[in-house]
């Protein structure tokens, strides 16, 4: 959950990266809907942040 929520939170400006509930999304709809969404942590990582021709 709490990862869900840092990333639909998160923007960058700079590298173009906007905001995306869609995780925040697909917990609720496990939690309150029965769906059995696949959650991993990896997934939430913004790849542009990781990238070296940004920096």
């Amino acid at each position: 959950m709490r990862n869900a929520l840092v990333r639909s939170n998160y923007f960058n400006n700079y590298l173009n990266i906007k905001q995306d509930n869609s995780f925040l999304i697909k917990f609720y709809e496990n939690l309150l809907l029965g769906k059995n969404n696949d959650l991993h942590s990896r997934d939430l990582i913004v790849k542009e942040l990781f990238n070296k021709k940004n920096t």
